[in-house]
């Protein structure tokens, strides 16, 4: 609509010339696109006279950069047909930085679909195309935060911590205020946030405090996986995940509160956890006697722990009790 605003108020000339003044020395190549579009909104109106073509059917580079960026912000379903025209603009302008950075990000989300339909696109150990193109990318932009930060998220999931988490420096130190910076970092961190607590755990062992946020990132995971779907309808594999994990959330609660008796707020979140454990093995539908063993076995040394650490916290607590 504002571009057929344009159209009934500046003529041809006009337009030219804000193309010249705005693009400089690309503005030859930006008016094919910009011409098209008002071709094809006269076309629509009626406004046009039919003539003979000899076209190919074969387009610009500078149409299929304006397609792909198109298809890219239209929706979900228009990611491949996006990927296909970043691809053909660079089959002939092969070292653009922009066209690169957008075939990157194309083939970043279009891969991010596929993986949440549960579709794998490769085996586990090769790494998918867009992380090869992010490369490339960042060595025509070596700055560009947002492809920096996008790179260490596709990293992380082939557990290339390092590499991921110097991007991420990197990105933050760039442009610590752009939005799509601050998300692929904070989905790093969610997505990554075990590993890395348990690669702090390796260097420091006897930290309540890192136990205690380990054991609330179970949690939270936990959680996330029952949100998919209502608990009823899972199936027992789904509902034996949901219990290992809650089994690590109790876990590191345990540690945390016997490595720091003191540690009241821990102590509230293991016994929270282990009332949800339990309920969930009331959930539990039937299933077959070795599970059910290996879930009673769980069950059994969850409470055998929480009963060994409660008598140490009480004896601990009478010890001050006499020493006042």
């Amino acid at each position: 609509s504002i571009l057929k605003h344009i159209l009934k108020h500046q003529s041809d000339t006009d337009t030219t010339s804000c193309q010249v003044e705005s693009y400089g020395d690309e503005s030859e190549r930006r008016l094919i696109v910009t011409y098209g579009d008002m071709a094809w909104l006269k076309y629509h109106d009626g406004d046009f006279v039919k003539y003979p073509t000899g076209s190919s059917g074969s387009l610009l580079p500078e149409v299929y950069r304006e397609q792909a960026w198109t298809y890219l912000k239209l929706s979900k379903s228009y990611y491949l047909k996006a990927v296909d025209s970043f691809r053909k603009a660079l089959e002939i302008q092969t070292d653009d930085t922009e066209w690169n950075a957008g075939y990157a990000i194309a083939l970043f989300r279009t891969e991010e679909v596929t993986t949440n339909l549960g579709v794998v696109l490769s085996k586990e150990t090769e790494e998918p195309p867009s992380i090869k193109q992010l490369h490339f990318a960042l060595e025509l932009n070596p700055d560009d935060a947002v492809l920096q930060s996008m790179l260490a998220v596709k990293l992380g999931a082939y557990k290339k911590y390092e590499e991921a988490e110097c991007l991420l420096k990197k990105a933050l130190k760039t442009d610590p205020d752009n939005p799509h910076v601050s998300r692929y970092v904070g989905k790093y961190v969610r997505n990554h946030s075990i590993d890395m607590l348990e690669r702090a755990l390796k260097r420091t062992t006897q930290s309540s405090f890192i136990h205690h946020q380990l054991a609330l990132c179970y949690k939270r995971k936990k959680i996330a996986e029952q949100s998919h779907k209502p608990f009823s309808s899972q199936s027992i594999h789904k509902h034996t995940a949901c219990l290992k994990v809650q089994h690590c959330c109790i876990r590191e609660f345990e540690m945390a509160v016997k490595i720091k008796p003191t540690f009241h707020l821990a102590w509230a979140d293991l016994a929270l956890a282990e009332e949800i454990f339990q309920q969930c093995l009331l959930k539990l539908p039937e299933c077959d006697e070795s599970l059910s063993q290996a879930i009673h076995q769980w069950s059994c040394q969850a409470w055998k722990r929480i009963h060994a650490l409660n008598l140490m916290f009480k004896a601990r607590t009478t010890t001050q009790c006499l020493s006042v």
